[in-house]
C-alpha cells in the first residue's frame, strides 16, 4: 500500500502514543515487582496525603534471596499508578502489544516475599518485552521514514508529470498554430499555383505567337543573306579603298608633322628675333632716357585748395613754355629749365605719362629712383600715393604697368617676381611701415650697397596686393596737423619694389630696384609756428633736407666726397644719387599761392642744381 501525504499525521500519531504506552507500562511493571518486597500495614499502606493527593510509603528493609537491598522512601503520584487508557485517536490495532493481566490483576498477597528466581525470572520478562518493545519502534521509526522517503518520491513524480503534461499542453499548442500555419501557406501556395496556371497559359500563347514570328523572321532570313552576299563584295572594294586612303593619311601625317617641326623652329626663331628686337629697343630706351639725362627733373604746381580760393592768382608764376617756369619777385623775374613743367590743370595720368619710360626701364634690368620734393603742403604725398580711380598716384600706376607689361612679355618667356617693402625715416631714424610693431631698423653698407636686415618684404602677385600693402603702410606712416597742412608728413616714407626676372629661353636673369620717395616738406618755424615733439620733427626735416642739397651741391662740385652718411635719408638714397647706376627723376611740387612764394623760389634753386647734376651711366645688375 502507497502512503499518501494524509496518512502521515495518523502514522505520526501512531508512533507517540506506542512511545507513551511502553514508558508507562515500564514503570508499572516495575512497581508490580517490587511489591512484594515492601511490607505493609492497614494503617500505611494506602495512607494519602490530603495536601498532596501522593500516597507516602515508608521505607521497609526485607532480606532479599540472594542480596539485602535497602528500598528508601519514596513518593509516587497516584496517578502514576493508574492503568493508562488508550488514546483515542490512535486505533487499538496499532498497539504493539497488549498489557498482561497478571500484572494489573495479580492479586498482592500481604507479607509474602517472592522468591529470588522468581523475581529474576519476572524482572528478565520485563526486560525481554520492554526490547520487544523498543524494536518495534524501530521498525515503526523506520517504516515512518520509509513511507516519508515513498511520499516524497510519490509527490516528485506527480511533479514531474505535472510538468509533462504543461509541456505536452504547450506541444499541442505549438502544434495547432503550426497546423493553422500550414492550412494558411497551403491556401497561398494554392492562390499561387492559380497565378502560374495564368501565366503558363499565357506563355504558350506567346510562344505560339513567337514561332509565327520566328517563320517570318526565316523568310526575312533568306532575304538578308543574299543581301548580305552582294554587301560582302561591296565590303571589299570599300576596304581596298581604305586601306588605300589610309596610306594616303599616314603620308599626310608625315607631311604634317613635318610642318608642325617646321612651324615650331618658325616661331622659334621668330621669338629668337623678337627677344632680340626687345633687346635692341631696350637699348634705345636706355638711351632715350639717358639722353633726357639720368637725374632728370620736373616740377608740378597743384591746384588751389577750397580755403584759398579768395586769392587763387598765379600771377607771380609764369609759364613761357612746358619745359619754362618764371617767379616774379620785387619786379624781378627768374625763369628756370626743366625736363617737364605741370600747370594746376595737370592731371595724375599726365603727370605719370611723363616717367612711364623711366618705369619700363625696370623690367629692363635698371634701377630707377623717383623722388617728390617741395615745401609741406604742396602736394608730393598726393603726387605719389594719390587717391582712388583717376586720382590714382605714381605707385599704383607703375605697379599696374609692371603686370601689364609682365603679361606681354610673357610669350617672349620672361618671368617676373615682384616683391614690396616700406619704410619711413622718422627724426633721422628708420621704422619698418608693414611690421606689426614699430620698432627701428638697423641701417648697414655693405660691399657697397646700402641693407637693412630686418625689413619685411611681402610678395606681390597681383595690384590688389599693393592696395593691402598701401592701407598698412598709410596707416602706420607718421603724420600731424601744423598751421601750414593740417595732415603733415611728418617722415620721409620710402616705398622699394624689386623684380626678379627670368627668361626660360635664354637662361638670362636679372634683378633691379624701384624707389619710390616721398620726402617729408620742408617748413619754417616761424610760419608753422610748432613747437615741442613737432619742433623736434621739423627740425630733422630739414636737416636731412638740407644734407640732400649738400649732396646735389657734391656733386654737381664733383667733390671727391659726397656726404652720404650725413644722415639716413641720404644713405639710404645714394644708389639713386650718384654712387649707384640708379636712373634718377626727381618731382619738385610748388604751392600756387603768392604767400609762399619764397620758398616755391628755393624750391626751384633746389631743383635746376639737381637737374645739372651729371651721374654716371646707369648698368644693368646680375645680368647674364
Amino acid at each position: 500500500m502507497v502512503a499518501t501525504p494524509s496518512r502521515l499525521p495518523r502514522l505520526q500519531q501512531a508512533k507517540k502514543a506506542v512511545r507513551r504506552s511502553v514508558g508507562t507500562r515500564s514503570v508499572a511493571i516495575s512497581r508490580q515487582v517490587m511489591k512484594p518486597f515492601l511490607k505493609r500495614t492497614p494503617s500505611t499502606e494506602h495512607q494519602e496525603n490530603r495536601e498532596t493527593g501522593h500516597i507516602v510509603t515508608p521505607s521497609v528493609s526485607r532480606p532479599l534471596a540472594d542480596s539485602n537491598r535497602t528500598v528508601s522512601n519514596r513518593t509516587t503520584p497516584v496517578s502514576s499508578l493508574k492503568r493508562p487508557l488508550a488514546s483515542a485517536s490512535v486505533p487499538r490495532s496499532l498497539h504493539p502489544f497488549k498489557t498482561p493481566k497478571s500484572v494489573y490483576h495479580t492479586p498482592l498477597v500481604a507479607n509474602r516475599i517472592p522468591e529470588g528466581d522468581e523475581f529474576e525470572s519476572k524482572y528478565n520478562e520485563s526486560a525481554a518485552e520492554n526490547d520487544q518493545l523498543k524494536l518495534k519502534v524501530s521498525l515503526l521509526e523506520t517504516q515512518l521514514q520509509g513511507l516519508q522517503e515513498t511520499t516524497e518520491l510519490q509527490t516528485q513524480l506527480i511533479s514531474q508529470k505535472n510538468e509533462s503534461v504543461q509541456t505536452l499542453k504547450t506541444a499541442l499548442a505549438t502544434a495547432n498554430s503550426k497546423a493553422s500555419n500550414a492550412e494558411l501557406k497551403n491556401q497561398q501556395l494554392q492562390t499561387e499555383l492559380e497565378t502560374l496556371q495564368g501565366k503558363v497559359k499565357s506563355q504558350e500563347e506567346q510562344i505560339t505567337q513567337t514561332q509565327a514570328a520566328v517563320s517570318q523572321l526565316s523568310t526575312q532570313l533568306t532575304t538578308v543573306s543574299s543581301q548580305l552576299t552582294v554587301s560582302e563584295a561591296q565590303h571589299n572594294t570599300t576596304l581596298a579603298l581604305h586601306q588605300k586612303a589610309l596610306a594616303e593619311i599616314e603620308d599626310l601625317k608625315s607631311q604634317n608633322q613635318r610642318l608642325i617641326v617646321d612651324a615650331q623652329d618658325a616661331e622659334l626663331a621668330h621669338k629668337r628675333e623678337l627677344l632680340a628686337c626687345d633687346s635692341r629697343i631696350r637699348l634705345l630706351l636706355n638711351e632715350v632716357v639717358d639722353l633726357r639725362g639720368r637725374i632728370r627733373v620736373v616740377v608740378r604746381l597743384r591746384p588751389f585748395l577750397p580755403e584759398e580760393r579768395t586769392a587763387a592768382s598765379v600771377s607771380h608764376l609764369g609759364f613761357p613754355d612746358l619745359r619754362s617756369i618764371s617767379v616774379k619777385t620785387n619786379n624781378k623775374s627768374s625763369t628756370y629749365q626743366f625736363q617737364h613743367v605741370f600747370g594746376c590743370q595737370a592731371s595724375q595720368q599726365n603727370v605719370f605719362s611723363e616717367m612711364k619710360e623711366l618705369v619700363e626701364s625696370v623690367l629692363h634690368g635698371y634701377n630707377v629712383a623717383i623722388i617728390t620734393y617741395g615745401q609741406t603742403g604742396s602736394g608730393k604725398t598726393f603726387t605719389m600715393r594719390g587717391g582712388e580711380g583717376e586720382h590714382a598716384g605714381i605707385i599704383p600706376r607703375a605697379i599696374e604697368l609692371m603686370f601689364e607689361t609682365k603679361s606681354k612679355l610673357k610669350h617672349l618667356e620672361w618671368k617676373f617676381d615682384f616683391s614690396g617693402s616700406f619704410l619711413e625715416v622718422y627724426n633721422d631714424e628708420v621704422f619698418d611701415l608693414l611690421a606689426d610693431e614699430k620698432a627701428k631698423l638697423k641701417v648697414t653698407v655693405g660691399s657697397g650697397q646700402v641693407e637693412i636686415p630686418s625689413l619685411k618684404s611681402l610678395a606681390l602677385n597681383s595690384p590688389e596686393d599693393l592696395y593691402e600693402l598701401l592701407v598698412v603702410s598709410d596707416k602706420n606712416r607718421s603724420t600731424a596737423s601744423t598751421k601750414m597742412n593740417s595732415s603733415s608728413s611728418r617722415s620721409h616714407a620710402v616705398f622699394l619694389l624689386k623684380v626678379t626676372a627670368t627668361n626660360t629661353m635664354t637662361n638670362q636673369s636679372f634683378s633691379s630696384l624701384l624707389s619710390m620717395v616721398d620726402l617729408a616738406g620742408s617748413e619754417r618755424a616761424k610760419e608753422s609756428e610748432v613747437e615741442g615733439a613737432r619742433f623736434t620733427e621739423m627740425t630733422h626735416i630739414n636737416k636731412a633736407l638740407s644734407n640732400l642739397q649738400n649732396v646735389i651741391r657734391a656733386l654737381l662740385k664733383k667733390d671727391q666726397h659726397v656726404p652720404y652718411r650725413n644722415s639716413k635719408l641720404t644713405l639710404l638714397l645714394q644708389e639713386c644719387l650718384g654712387k649707384g647706376n640708379s636712373k634718377t627723376l626727381m618731382i619738385v611740387n610748388l604751392r600756387p599761392s603768392a604767400s609762399h612764394i619764397a620758398e616755391t623760389k628755393r624750391s626751384l634753386e633746389f631743383a635746376q642744381n639737381t637737374s645739372k647734376t651729371t651721374i654716371g651711366a646707369a648698368m644693368r645688375t646680375d645680368a647674364h
